[in-house]
This record gives C-alpha cells, sequence and structure tokens, in this order.
C-alpha cells in the first residue's frame, strides 16, 4: 500500500503545490483592495517658469578661447 504525502512535509511537490495554493488566495485577496499608487496622478509636466528663467538666462559659450 502506497503511503500519500502530506503537502505540508518537506516534499517538493508537496511545498510547490502549497506555494501556488497560497499565491493564487493571495492574488485574489490583493485584488479586493484597489492600488493605492497611481502614476497619472503624481504626473509632472517639466520645470517650471521660475526654473526655466534662471537655467536659461545665461549666455551660451559659443567658442573655448585659447589663451595662447
Amino acid at each position: 500500500m502506497a503511503k500519500k504525502t502530506s503537502i505540508f512535509h518537506a516534499d517538493n511537490r508537496g511545498t510547490a503545490e502549497l506555494r501556488a495554493l497560497l499565491a493564487a488566495a493571495w492574488r485574489s485577496f490583493a485584488a479586493l483592495f484597489p492600488a493605492r499608487y497611481r502614476p497619472e496622478r503624481h504626473y509632472m509636466r517639466g520645470p517650471g517658469p521660475k526654473w526655466q528663467e534662471s537655467h536659461f538666462a545665461r549666455p551660451a559659450r559659443t567658442k573655448i578661447e585659447d589663451p595662447a
């Protein structure tokens, strides 16, 4: 008579089945709650006008002068 192994013993197949069962239960539980992080609510379009005034007001250097 073959003895059936329990899923709680150190059998690899049994622990894999248990992990799959727990993972499925966790996913179904987590699906009940909406995601808290919504990236579209935190979307930024870029630096504001004050930042652009202070960074783009400087004249650009066109050449590097040779001291010789």
